[in-house]
């Protein structure tokens, strides 16, 4: 039988989350022309994701399956 391995590290959510951001890399300024952000779906929090990184200077393509809301 295969054992799966989910890479969960040990500890509480709060130790967890703490030693995610303090590993992962920043994205420098001058390196922000160089990435491609896909935001799927443009519903309220996708419209507002994409607003926000849209302000901040990044490449976004948003792609949308319906033009009514809810698939009215």
């Amino acid at each position: 039988m295969v054992k799966l391995n989910s890479k969960i590290p040990a500890g509480s959510l709060a130790e967890k989350w703490k030693n995610y951001k303090s590993t992962q890399n920043l994205v420098n300024p001058a390196n922000k022309k160089k990435l491609d952000i896909i935001v799927v779906g443009t519903g309220l929090a996708g419209a507002s994701a994409a607003a926000s990184l849209g302000e901040m200077a990044l490449m976004l393509n948003h792609s949308v399956t319906r033009t009514v809301p809810k698939g009215s």
